[in-house]
């Protein structure tokens, strides 16, 4: 036998709010939000497999100050939220830095550490799992290779940064580049991870690469880059 049941229209307004109000909660009590994609070393997505466990201030003094409170469990104005990997907070925490905290999903003990800035709603920042933060040691390593294709002088430069992650750190390196046969060499890398290598003309850019600058020191050869299809008009 099938039992009919009759809901009044207020019981029925109710049952029908329901959904929406557990769907929207973290948007209404937290009206910022920043999504923090996770990428291994040699930058292929992670972030399916991660989520983060514990949000502390991170204030920048020499040596920076780390805030003891998990601003995920606390019970204070500053109170966030995490799902998965991103992380809910209020706009009294705009402009500040936080140290999160990321687990592996299907291993509790598998944990890393990264320093971001919360600089806006909505935003995004990137981390980078490093082989470092895997229990490899890394050490500075040299990169070294040859630029052909343009005619090079004095004013042009090498750059290098962490493709994922890094804002807290002086992670920016500067390399040589010798104008009479293209040959550079660069030493990056202390964390083992992909990097964006950055060729440019006096102000302005001329082409980026992406290299995985991996452990143990030894140096890395990437051989020629061809840069041919990005010459300056002024020096070809």
């Amino acid at each position: 036998m099938i039992r009919r049941i009759l809901l009044s229209p207020a019981q029925l307004v109710i049952l029908l709010a329901v959904p929406t109000i557990l769907s929207c909660a973290p948007a209404t009590r937290f009206p910022c939000y920043i999504d923090v994609p996770v990428f291994g070393p040699t930058g292929d997505t992670l972030s399916h497999e991660y989520e983060i466990v514990a949000a502390r201030w991170y204030e920048g003094h020499n040596p920076p100050i780390i805030r003891e409170a998990n601003l995920l469990t606390s019970n204070t104005a500053d109170r966030m939220e995490a799902r998965g990997t991103r992380l809910y907070f209020t706009e009294s925490a705009r402009a500040r830095a936080v140290q999160l905290v990321l687990r592996k999903r299907r291993d509790k003990k598998d944990r890393f550490s990264g320093v971001l800035e919360l600089a806006a709603c909505g935003g995004r920042a990137s981390l980078q799992v490093g082989q470092r933060f895997q229990g490899d040691d890394v050490f500075a390593t040299r990169v070294y290779g040859r630029l052909v294709g343009c005619k090079l002088g004095e004013d042009w430069w090498l750059r290098a940064m962490p493709m994922f992650g890094g804002y807290m750190d002086a992670s920016v390196y500067e390399g040589k580049i010798r104008a009479s046969d293209g040959s550079f060499s660069l030493i990056a890398g202390l964390r083992g991870e992909r990097h964006i290598f950055v060729i440019g003309k006096g102000r302005d850019p001329v082409k980026a690469v992406g290299i995985n600058v991996i452990v143990g020191g030894r140096p890395i050869e990437v051989g020629n880059i061809d840069i041919s299809g990005s010459c300056p008009t002024n020096g070809n």
